[in-house]
């Protein structure tokens, strides 16, 4: 059968393969364009056989005879696993009963690197050069040339494909994608001069429809903690300047943000045995441990705070060693770099995501870092779980619509203010106290 399937009788023929699995790339009118804002051109479907080829079916493209999407849908669901590069992306156009292995995901908890996925194509790279704003690029682009860097692309990745999957890797793969792709969904509502002039994104049309602009959470990073910038903004570190933060506005009615306290301190103080109480602010308890006192000032708090950052990585001065805190802090780094050095990993203890000797330039402090940001990463997932879950549940109109590394922000529609406090109540669980607050836009203070 030739490599261009244009007819359903060679659709249906693809189905010969299910049992093998396959390599899935889902051709984009954009690759530039944030998925949300994009429809399928072509898809490229590889079966993992010894010996076998990939096929390209063009859906709205200027060249072939296009098929209908939903029949290619039909034909994946046969296959029992499906591997792309993207998951998170993918779901913006296929979710299915079919099984989706993120190879992205799976390079970057093997590996801890990106997984490479730039092309030599020149006619592909000569377009984009060019035309890289034009909504509909891939549509014009020769057939022939999209099947060359599909097919680049499965060369880059077949022997990824038989890797086996790293510890933890389901837990990201089926649970971290889904929760951020959801929390994707709804984009934020902007005052779009005033985004587009504060924020100056590369390209609006990649983003932005209409007052809604669209983020894009990378989950490939060594520590699986995931970044959030797309299009030249970062949605992550949106500065404190009251005209960029007056730039967004809520779908509903107003913004509730709900910041979790010294997560970072209350997420170590859980692994070492180490017991804070849930009515003062962690940095608090701790500056009275520091200064042995119970009336701390102003000064010596924001003083503490951060030296308590310096020390739960592992930077203890020498005049507060000694103490509970320290000493179990010690010894939990002392005890993650032996087992890292003798076992050769170390494991986060919620979801099971090893860091392993293929993690280069490591050192105990490091290494202590790591284990903080993963676990912080972990509890955010399990905790996204169960309020998508309520939101969806309760069938309310408040929204998930951004998480940053502490915090949760909520948009809502008046007369649901029980269920803002019910998400408070599930992000509280295992003592995680949440701190409250709401703006129409996002100037809280």
């Amino acid at each position: 059968m030739f490599y261009i399937v244009e007819s359903s009788k060679q659709l249906e023929y693809l189905q010969v393969y299910k049992d093998f699995g396959c390599f899935l790339e889902l051709v984009e009118s954009n690759d530039n364009y944030h998925p949300k804002l994009t429809e399928i051109v072509a898809v490229y479907i590889r079966p993992i056989i010894s010996g076998g080829k990939g096929y390209i079916i063009p859906i709205h493209h200027d060249e072939g005879l296009n098929l209908n999407f939903e029949d290619v849908r039909k034909i994946l669901k046969a296959y029992k696993r499906v591997y792309v590069l993207n998951k998170k992306r993918t779901l913006y156009h296929y979710v299915g009963g079919t099984e989706l292995i993120d190879l992205g995901l799976k390079e970057a908890m093997l590996q801890f690197d990106k997984l490479e996925t730039d092309t030599s194509c020149k006619t592909y790279n000569w377009f984009y050069n060019r035309y890289g704003g034009l909504e509909n690029l891939n549509q014009i682009i020769p057939l022939t040339k999209v099947y060359e860097r599909c097919e680049e692309l499965y060369n880059k990745v077949e022997k990824l494909i038989q890797e086996p999957e790293p510890e933890g890797f389901q837990f990201y793969n089926e649970i971290a994608t889904k929760v951020y792709f959801m929390v994707e969904q709804s984009g934020l509502r902007v005052d779009k001069h005033g985004f587009s002039e504060f924020f100056k994104p590369l390209n609006e049309d990649y983003s932005l429809d209409g007052e809604t602009v669209y983020t894009q959470y990378n989950l490939y990073n060594p520590t699986s903690r995931p970044t959030n910038s797309f299009n030249g903004v970062n949605f992550l570190a949106i500065p404190k300047g009251q005209e960029f933060r007056r730039c967004w506005k809520p779908q509903n009615d107003y913004f509730a943000e709900l910041d979790f306290d010294g997560y970072h301190i209350r997420l170590v103080s859980e692994q070492i045995g180490y017991k804070l109480n849930l009515e003062d602010k962690a940095h608090l308890q701790l500056a009275k441990l520091w200064h042995g006192k119970d009336d701390i000032s102003e000064v010596e708090y924001g003083k503490a705070k951060g030296l308590n950052f310096q020390i739960i990585y592992g930077a203890i001065p020498d005049e507060y060693r000694g103490l509970e805190f320290t000493d179990k802090i010690q010894d939990y780094i002392d005890r993650l770099w032996e087992q890292f050095k003798k076992g050769g990993y170390v494991e986060n203890p919620i979801s099971h995501k090893r860091f392993t000797k293929n993690l280069k330039d490591m050192s105990a402090h490091k290494l202590m870092n790591y284990m903080v940001q993963s676990l912080e990463t972990a509890r955010n997932v399990v905790i996204l779980h169960k309020v998508l879950h309520y939101l969806f549940k309760t069938g309310c109109k408040t929204k998930l619509e951004l998480i940053t590394y502490d915090s949760f922000l909520l948009d809502v529609a008046k007369g649901e203010e029980e269920v803002v406090q019910k998400v408070k109540k599930i992000m509280e669980q295992g003592g995680y106290p949440v701190k409250l607050k709401t703006s129409d836009n996002l100037n809280f203070d």
